[in-house]
């Protein structure tokens, strides 16, 4: 009967650090781009396991941050509660485009995004769907740095409408808060019917294994552990 109990204290206690792993993943965030700029400073928002602070969000030229919606990103076919790193955020709508001759905009994003945890933060996944034509041109250019100045950069990467994804390998991955400036530019060429935009921009995050999930899996094979003990118990009986 003590292993029972046992056992079934052991239950609860694994489904309490599984619903915990699954309220970490929680979704808070402003509506568009332009809702950032009303909160800063220091706008902050959720996704999974990684807390997003935004200290510049800067829309020159024909950017429009009210047209710039912000979305959470977990990984394809899983649910936000129960889903695993990668984490991270889209940026989506009619905001990021130019059109007519000459026609240009430019969002720069300078913003820290740290791993709750723990864990490490590995590598950078770096998306943008984009459409030019007529010379125009579209280019995201991203750097990573260790330090909220800005000044020691440990990667690098840029993707443009002919070359749409990247990975961002970082040289310092000790860390588990890092910090990035996100430029996105886009010309249209010199005729008038030239134009350039971004549809949609995704950025998620790799890392080593978070802490909670090694937890709930400690939890599993104390489960594991116990009902084997239960039915040798049983056996001797």
């Amino acid at each position: 009967m003590k292993f029972r109990r046992l056992l079934s204290l052991a239950a609860v206690a694994a489904a309490l650090l599984i619903g915990s792993e699954s309220r970490a993943a929680t979704i808070t965030l402003p509506n568009t781009v332009a809702g950032l700029v009303t909160a800063l400073p220091n706008a902050t928002f959720v996704v999974g396991d990684k807390t997003f602070v935004f200290g510049l969000v800067n829309p020159s030229g024909t950017a429009n941050p009210s047209l710039i919606n912000i979305g959470a990103l977990s990984p394809t076919g899983v649910a936000q509660g129960s889903a695993v790193p990668p984490f991270g955020f889209e940026l989506s709508g009619a905001g990021l485009s130019a059109s007519g001759a000459n026609a240009a905009g430019d969002l720069l994003l300078n913003f820290s995004v740290t791993a709750a945890g723990g864990p490490k933060i590995l590598s950078v996944n770096l998306f943008g769907n984009g459409a030019v034509g007529s010379s125009g041109s579209a280019v995201i250019s991203e750097k990573v740095y260790s330090d909220s100045g800005f000044t020691n950069l440990i990667g690098q990467g840029q993707v443009s409408a002919g070359s749409p994804s990247t990975l961002i390998t970082l040289s310092n991955t000790t860390l588990s808060t890092v910090f990035i400036s996100k430029d996105i530019a886009f010309t249209a060429g010199a005729n008038a019917g030239s134009f350039a935009n971004f549809s949609d921009i995704q950025q998620t995050f790799n890392q080593t294994v978070p802490e909670p999930t090694s937890v709930v899996m400690l939890g599993g094979g104390l489960l594991g552990v116990l009902g084997l003990s239960l039915r040798r118990m049983k056996k001797k009986a």
